[in-house]
Formats: C-alpha cells, structure tokens, sequence
C-alpha cells in the first residue's frame, strides 16, 4: 500500500493505493453505492469543504485499486487577541 499526498495548484491531492486483486466493474460501483467507510468519509469531506472536493475510486482487476481525494487550500483567517 502506498499513500502519497500533493499540492497542485492549491489543491491538496491524497492517494491510497493498494497492489491488490482490484475490482471488477461491478463490484465498483457496488463499493461506491454501499460501502460504509467511502460514505463516512464522503460526509465528512462535505461537512468540511461544502461541494469543493472530489473523492474518486477507481479499480484494474488484477492490479489494484486507487482511492483519491483532491481537496482546496483553506485559508483560516487569524483574529489578534487583546
């Protein structure tokens, strides 16, 4: 398994990426429908960065899979304290 992040164009980028069996068509879209933990993660995204990320899986049979979410930069204002 590898993970690797980025910054490309104030966009942070986060990829899991496994050398495993893969999926089929199929099985993708069933994991992209039902899974609990892409679910989770998607509301959580959401709940953070409104509809500015993307989260997207994608699958060889036979060679692995690659999960990847692009995120924007945020800028957090800091308030001087008296």
């Amino acid at each position: 398994m590898v993970i690797r992040s980025q910054w490309d164009n104030n966009r942070g980028i986060i990829e899991i990426i496994d050398n495993g069996a893969g999926m089929s068509d199929t099985d993708l879209s069933r994991t992209r429908e039902s899974g609990i933990g892409l679910r989770n993660v998607d509301e959580r995204l959401r709940v953070i960065y409104g509809e500015n990320y993307h989260l997207q899986l994608e699958s060889v049979l036979g060679k692995g899979t690659c999960a990847r979410i692009t995120i924007p930069e945020l800028i957090v204002e800091q308030r001087a304290t008296a």
